[in-house]
């Protein structure tokens, strides 16, 4: 019992010299976890920032650290796959009307703060050679997007260029929000085509409803090119008659669409995001000319 009782004292008195030993008041941090404080600065389109991280809950970043671009998941990308320069500020309010009127501006507020990463990063120009695509617009990493044009080169991008801008852009997003599940094939869509990894050949693939090759894997695969090909063209592009089978021109048209099933699943796509309240074939229309 004894015993007992010295052990009891010995751990009562650890436990007051521990409670004594630190008396420091404990504060908050005033930073958040993740790193990034806005405004950035004090310069008039820091209000434009914060006023778009407020409704939306993104990071608009034209400072930041070379590990925001560079990490991928568990991979860290070198110089040989991606270069880059940082925003000029004398050029981010031009930047940003580009980012607003090419992308932010087609979406809601609602879909945005679902479906945006944490950081929209603001470059001057960029070099990505981490795919088999040589990408100038928009890198994308797990938790961020970066995009370019921030620098002198905006007041001579041409019209051609400002549209591609803005396909690149809204496709990866429309990716984005597939990878967080956002979207799905619609029924309306999947039960047009039938799904059996059959090989068809080019001059075949518009009459089976596809509108590349290698389209018949699945209907998730499928459903993503009508997607992009809807986002990279004008309606006026996809109802103009041609027979010309590498590119998407008529694809709405009897020359092409002969069994009429491009249609059916065109409708489908555009039904299924306005539902969702986004206009896919107008960003597809909104083209600079």
């Amino acid at each position: 019992m004894k015993r007992i009782l010295l052990c009891s004292s010995i751990c009562l008195c650890l436990m007051a010299m521990i409670a004594c030993h630190d008396e420091s008041v404990l504060t908050p941090t005033e930073q958040p976890e993740m790193g990034y404080v806005l405004p950035q600065g004090n310069h008039d389109f820091d209000k434009r920032i914060v006023a778009w991280q407020e409704k939306a809950n993104f990071f608009i970043l034209y400072k930041f650290a070379d590990k925001d671009i560079r990490w991928q998941y568990n991979t860290w990308l070198d110089e040989e796959e991606i270069t880059y320069t940082f925003a000029d500020t004398n050029y981010i309010n031009k930047q940003l009307d580009l980012i607003e009127s090419k992308f932010l501006n087609f979406y809601s507020l609602d879909i945005l703060r679902k479906g945006m990463p944490l950081k929209l990063m603001l470059l001057g120009q960029l070099d990505d050679y981490s795919s088999y695509v040589h990408k100038h617009n928009i890198y994308v990493n797990f938790d961020g997007f970066a995009m370019a044009w921030g620098d002198n080169s905006i007041d001579n991008m041409t019209a051609a260029q400002r549209n591609a801008f803005k396909t690149d852009v809204n496709q990866a997003f429309v990716k984005r929000l597939t990878s967080k599940g956002l979207l799905r094939v619609p029924e309306a869509f999947s039960k047009v085509s039938v799904y059996d990894s059959e090989y068809y050949y080019r001059n075949e693939m518009y009459g089976l409803g596809f509108l590349a090759l290698n389209q018949s894997v699945d209907a998730t695969r499928d459903f993503n090119k009508y997607v992009e090909v809807i986002l990279a063209n004008p309606k006026s592009f996809l109802e103009s008659p041609s027979t010309n089978t590498s590119t998407h021109e008529g694809i709405l048209t009897d020359a092409k669409d002969v069994n009429g099933l491009i249609r059916l699943k065109y409708k489908a796509v555009v039904e299924y995001f306005n539902s969702l309240g986004i206009d896919i074939q107008g960003i597809g229309d909104a083209v600079e000319k």
